[in-house]
């Protein structure tokens, strides 16, 4: 006897059942009637939520104006507490170093820096002659550079000049050791990852670009269209990583330029140094304004605009900054002569605020200076406009204080 498939179990009655139950479904779903749009309701909601978005914007002052209202103690200090709700850092989880890089480290005759490069994902970690760089959002990938036999000392991440390497060149790192600078191309390309993620993936690139110094270079900066400054450690000069495609009759492929030093005079060895309190210890760049910044040990901030081919042009010294601070917040314990030092600037970018200050310095005890242009300046222009062919003069000091300021909406 045989057997008929299960499917044939369902009689014809059955099939025909199920199929007109189906059929009035789909024909009562069909005759739903649509259902209607309350317009005016839609448009009296989306002006409320418009009108709460303005409210809220508004609510938060732009920062040039916090600094400047007449009577707001802009100038000041107060507390935020550890259980503030504004406090703005959170750990959200903990990416150790790798094992094996710390294994390295235990055993050799160490000289170690290392810095952060948000722009590649990446942390850079120099151990004696050898750089890695390791990717702190993955947590295991180091990739590693060897192949230069000098302590290394000072790593920064830079844009290229356009035309000059090939197209797969993002960026340059700038090696800097005791006696010498060299770059190092980087291929940056976003690829695919484990679980509907995506990863920065390098390429590292000899250029076969190098200089000797008698002067150990420290606190590289770049400019967008590719130039590379940095400062002396020992001199404190300005000096110009210059290069070039190819080697020319007016110049070399790679040149240190010295702008402390005029005229022809700067490419040579300076014999006299600065004095020590004119020494340049730290550079910034600005590159939405087309400029940079340099810090001397004595608190002088200048201003510099790029200027054409192996030049730089001089635009403004922020000096006695001190005196201004005390007028500024006059009484203040927090500025005395031996706290005040300025150990880093900070560029204030234009998103920020459209009528915001330009650059901000800290000091040693966490003193806040802001600066911003004089009047005059139109801040919707951008840097043509001002008072000077240099742009816009920043004022000696619009306001400081050694608060944080936390807004929430």
């Amino acid at each position: 006897m045989a057997l008929a498939p299960s499917s044939s179990s369902l009689s014809p009655s059955s099939t025909n059942n199920l199929g007109m139950s189906t059929n009035v479904k789909n024909s009562q779903q069909v005759s739903r009637p649509a259902p209607t749009v309350d317009l005016p309701a839609l448009q009296g909601a989306s002006r409320v939520l418009q009108d709460q978005l303005v409210k809220d914007a508004q609510s938060i002052p732009e920062l040039g104006d916090m600094l400047s209202i007449p009577g707001m103690a802009s100038s000041a200090s107060y507390s935020v507490y550890p259980d503030d709700y504004r406090v703005p850092y959170q750990k959200r989880r903990l990416i150790g170093i790798p094992e094996g890089l710390f294994q390295y480290y235990n055993t050799v005759n160490v000289t170690s820096h290392m810095g952060l490069m948000p722009e590649i994902e990446r942390v850079w970690i120099s151990i004696d002659h050898n750089l890695f760089l390791w990717n702190y959002l993955e947590g295991e990938e180091l990739s590693s550079f060897t192949d230069q036999p000098d302590v290394i000392t000072h790593v920064a991440l830079v844009k290229p000049k356009p035309g000059v390497f090939i197209d797969e060149i993002t960026n340059l790192l700038v090696i800097c050791t005791p006696v010498s600078v060299l770059l190092l191309g980087i291929s940056s390309n976003v690829v695919p990852a484990a679980h509907n993620r995506s990863r920065r993936e390098l390429k590292l690139y000899a250029t076969d670009m190098s200089i000797s110094s008698e002067v150990e270079m420290t606190s590289v900066i770049g400019t967008t269209d590719g130039r590379i400054f940095m400062c002396g450690l020992q001199d404190g000069n300005l000096y110009e990583f210059h290069y070039q495609e190819k080697e020319g009759w007016f110049g070399k492929r790679v040149q240190l330029i010295n702008h402390s030093v005029g005229g022809v005079s700067s490419l040579l060895p300076r014999l006299t140094a600065p004095k020590a309190e004119e020494r340049i210890v730290l550079l910034i760049s600005d590159s939405s304004r087309n400029r940079f910044y340099t810090l001397t040990a004595n608190n002088t901030i200048s201003v510099y605009r790029t200027g054409g081919e192996k030049t730089v042009q001089h635009v403004q010294t922020l000096s006695n900054l001190y005196k201004q601070a005390q007028d500024k917040a006059p009484g203040s314990p927090a500025i005395t002569p031996a706290s005040f030092a300025i150990v880093s600037l900070h560029v204030i970018e234009p998103s920020n605020s459209q009528n915001s200050p330009h650059l901000m310095a800290i000091t040693t005890n966490g003193l806040r200076l802001y600066f911003a242009p004089g009047a005059g300046y139109n801040y919707g222009y951008g840097f043509g406009a001002g008072p000077s062919t240099g742009g816009p003069q920043l004022t000696s000091l619009l306001s400081c204080g050694s608060d944080v300021w936390c807004w929430s909406a």
